[in-house]
């Protein structure tokens, strides 16, 4: 059971929206079996529920989520809480650290960000109460329960268009405000001052100003080394430099935004990297000595290839590269490669 951003659901038959979708493992059990991950997917009132809720802001702004583990055997719905600490008759249920390894949609989670988390039971076990302390200091605190997943039904009616997407990011969020004042500032400049827009020699260098990401393979237009389409079905190029240069290439040049999944991993013996975006996914390794194949795929196709195939980690390096540069850390990829 898994879904996409902008579906529509019916969850004990209310209607939602799907506006974040987070996936989480626990790296310390990931270390002793097979791993365990989960999604939790924020959700938003549907329109259609918004007469049951008018007049009542704090509800209808509120954002409810549902937690799915691997093997669906665990399915929670739940809503933030403001208390800090569990209630006084509820007891321990389980603990551990999340980390975050793939987000989408309108949140702000970024991949590599970790946390303590705790749940706890009421009396009856009907009930759950929880608190996620992650790395940055903030604490969270939700409360919930669990349901059956048969209560769980899409609903592609409730489901949104690109434009009714664009609508829900644009309301109260910042950087579309940014965006439209860039918009009236460019073309008052354009009409009015005169002013010299030639800076934005390419679609990509002004996606990237304007704050939307570019997708992975358009971050090597420019890169120092040559690249070049090898075939167009399946979508593959090649470039004139290693594997490892060319996946820590994209991150850098990224600044590692809107990269969800950066691992290098051992199939059949041989090491290759792979990157995901909300759009493209790469998997990246060496052809011959000094030039890398890169095979390019879309998202969807690239998480089911990661879900279906045998690989183990190998050292963690661009996992590593990723949250560095996320974080500002300037030591470079010596810290990285060893």
């Amino acid at each position: 059971m898994e879904f996409d951003c902008w579906t529509g659901l019916r969850i004990e038959g209310k209607p939602y929206i799907i506006v974040e979708k987070i996936r989480y493992r626990d790296p310390v059990r990931q270390r002793h079996n097979t791993g365990k991950y989960w999604f939790e997917y924020g959700l938003k009132p549907h329109l259609e529920d918004m007469t049951e809720i008018k007049g009542q802001k704090e509800k209808a702004k509120a954002r409810y989520y549902l937690t799915v583990d691997d093997n669906e055997n665990s399915c929670i719905f739940s809503a933030e809480d403001t208390r800090k600490t569990q209630p006084g008759d509820y007891s321990f249920l389980e603990g551990g650290l999340e980390m975050v390894d793939g987000v989408w949609g309108d949140t702000e989670a970024s991949v590599n960000d970790t946390a303590q988390y705790v749940q706890y039971c009421s009396p009856d076990k009907k009930k759950l109460f929880f608190i996620d302390k992650w790395d940055g200091g903030m604490t969270y605190s939700s409360v919930g329960y669990f349901i059956n997943k048969e209560d769980i039904v899409v609903d592609e009616s409730l489901s949104m268009s690109v434009a009714g997407r664009l609508t829900f990011l644009a309301t109260g969020k910042k950087r579309f405000s940014y965006l439209f004042a860039l918009i009236g500032i460019f073309f008052a400049g354009w009409m009015v001052l005169d002013i010299d827009f030639s800076v934005f020699t390419n679609w990509r260098e002004f996606k990237s100003v304007v704050g939307f990401d570019y997708n992975l393979t358009e971050k090597l237009d420019d890169a120092p080394y040559e690249v070049a389409a090898v075939s167009s079905e399946p979508k593959e190029l090649e470039a004139h430099t290693d594997a490892g240069t060319v996946a820590l290439d994209i991150i850098e040049r990224a600044d590692g935004k809107g990269i969800t999944t950066a691992l290098d991993i051992i199939q059949d013996e041989t090491v290759s990297y792979v990157l995901l975006d909300r759009q493209e996914a790469l998997l990246i390794k060496n052809n011959v000595p000094g030039r890398a194949k890169i095979r390019v795929f879309d998202h969807d196709r690239g998480s089911k290839y990661l879900e279906n195939t045998s690989y183990r980690i190998n050292k963690h390096v661009l996992s590593r590269y990723l949250s560095n540069v996320l974080t500002g850390n300037t030591g470079g990829r010596s810290q990285v490669i060893k």
